[in-house]
């Protein structure tokens, strides 16, 4: 990252960074500007503990996407978090994003559906307990939304746990120059250099 020109430009971000990778960054010479926030899948099925614990040591503010899970998530029929939506009196979608307000990042929940944009504003007023918040984190069950890329024609998992950092490329990839550029980008996005060509590989940094 260069030197910001600071008349038009406060602050950048980076998305989809673990650990490795935003050491990579902090450590290259041409690195001027530490990213203010790194956006990331956080949700009670997906915490990343350790790379929320490291963003907050290095002064990132970490923003989560998708802090309900998905369309038909699970999350909203899991049996802690509706126990205390019933005992709170609200919908499950605000307990998840009142634990992720809580826990310190920015949650960025879509919908279309106005009744749920405004219900997703609810969050003044009252807060989850610790022990609740506990309760929300102590859910053992994992998931991660994009996990399911690789499987649409993706050629290599862009989405990591904080301990997987190898990325596996496909043995078979499409030949077609839009498929490539697109493969490029993801394959930069990764951490791996776009210049390597696109056949099989298995690359661990």
């Amino acid at each position: 990252m260069q030197m910001l020109p600071h008349d038009k430009v406060r602050n950048i971000g980076v998305a989809n960074f673990d650990i490795h990778n935003l050491e990579i960054l902090r450590g290259d010479p041409s690195c001027h500007t530490i990213p203010a926030v790194n956006q990331i899948e956080l949700h009670p099925y997906n915490p990343s503990t350790n790379l929320v614990r490291y963003c907050k040591d290095n002064g990132i503010q970490c923003l989560g996407f998708s802090p309900l899970g998905s369309k038909q998530s699970p999350l909203s029929k899991d049996t802690t978090v509706l126990e205390i939506a019933e005992k709170k009196g609200k919908t499950t979608q605000q307990v998840l994003l009142m634990w992720g307000l809580q826990n310190g990042w920015g949650v960025i929940p879509s919908s279309v559906h106005k009744d749920r944009i405004d219900s997703n504003f609810e969050l003044d007023g009252w807060s989850l307990t610790d022990d609740e918040l506990q309760q929300i984190s102590g859910i053992k069950k994992r998931m991660r939304v994009y996990d399911e890329f690789h499987k649409m024609g993706f050629p290599c998992q862009v989405f990591f746990d904080d301990n997987k950092v190898s990325v596996v490329f496909r043995s078979q990839m499409p030949t077609q120059d839009d498929h490539a550029t697109r493969y490029r980008m993801l394959i930069c996005n990764a951490g791996v250099t776009p210049k390597l060509p696109l056949d099989g590989a298995n690359v661990c940094f």
